[in-house]
């Protein structure tokens, strides 16, 4: 939760004396249940409001956590020290999204075709590439969609980036340690149980079209983008608009036969609990893909 925001301070504030750390658990275990870090955060304190000459110095700038999702042990790899962030050997990807529902990895796509979902509904498309080898993504990943609608004047748009076994089932993230709850597996969980406050699916982005607009001055990174949303820029029924949506930083494995999928819709599909969609969807959402519409999700590989 507020991981954005937390990137932005880090990102934004002009001083050496700054401290960055990505952690597996939801915030509220991490605060509570954590005591390496309550004890880190005591020390920080001591160091910084008291003047106490401690060992906060030598913590390291920057340390990532990469979730594994299911049942695995670990269940992530934590305290990962790095020289910066977003990491300076961080490979920008290009993962173009195809007709067959697949993702071809930097290779741009030729023939033009779209692809449509009903954006009143829980229609949705999904867009999956498979790993052939253990690989971590870590970073800002964005979102670039070509899309339309013939049916109303705006769209709101909905990506997650999910994650799926070696069978293609979908798996989750269990936000607190498996020893914190009464329970062995995501099966055993009953359905109004599976809070956000324990469950991740991956990370989303969302965008409303008519909010399009782009303030690069106030863009914290290229791949989150700032939306001023002064103004309203609706769209001609039918014509095809470029969408840049931010989706939010993850720090993910994928084993080799894992897969990562690209979810598009017109509703939320992450794990949420507070409030409901207040969507402005009418009738069909065409996705445009091919030579003069690269629609593709730009994957931060490390």
């Amino acid at each position: 939760m507020h991981g954005m925001g937390a990137i932005r301070g880090w990102l934004e504030i002009p001083y050496q004396d700054k401290w960055l750390r990505w952690h597996p658990w939801q915030e509220w275990y991490d605060l509570w249940g954590n005591q390496q870090a309550k004890e880190e955060l005591q020390s920080f304190f001591d160091h910084f409001l008291k003047g106490e000459e401690n060992d906060w110095p030598k913590t390291p700038r920057v340390r990532m956590a990469v979730l594994r999702f299911g049942s695995k042990e670990p269940q992530s790899y934590e305290n990962i020290v790095e020289d910066d962030f977003p990491l300076p050997r961080t490979q920008y990807r290009q993962a173009y999204l195809g007709p067959n529902n697949k993702i071809v990895l930097d290779q741009p796509l030729g023939l033009d075709s779209s692809l449509s979902y009903d954006s009143q509904s829980d229609d949705h498309l999904e867009f999956t590439y498979m790993f052939e080898e253990t690989t971590q993504l870590i970073g800002i990943p964005k979102a670039v969609l070509y899309m339309s609608c013939p049916d109303h004047d705006d769209l709101d748009v909905y990506v997650t980036i999910e994650k799926l076994d070696k069978d293609g089932k979908q798996i989750k993230n269990l936000n607190i340690p498996w020893g914190g709850i009464p329970t062995n597996s995501f099966e055993d969980i009953k359905p109004d149980e599976e809070t956000e406050v324990i469950a991740y699916k991956g990370p989303s982005g969302i965008l409303r079209a008519s909010h399009r607009a782009i303030d690069e001055n106030k863009s914290m990174h290229p791949h989150w983008p700032f939306h001023p949303h002064d103004r309203e820029e609706k769209i001609v029924p039918g014509t095809i608009i470029r969408l840049d949506i931010g989706i939010w930083a993850f720090g993910i494995e994928y084993e080799a036969g894992e897969s990562l999928r690209v979810v598009i819709g017109g509703r939320n599909r992450s794990i949420s609990n507070f409030g409901k969609d207040h969507t402005n969807n009418k009738g069909k959402h065409i996705l445009h893909l091919g030579s003069e519409y690269q629609s593709h999700i730009i994957l931060p590989f490390v």
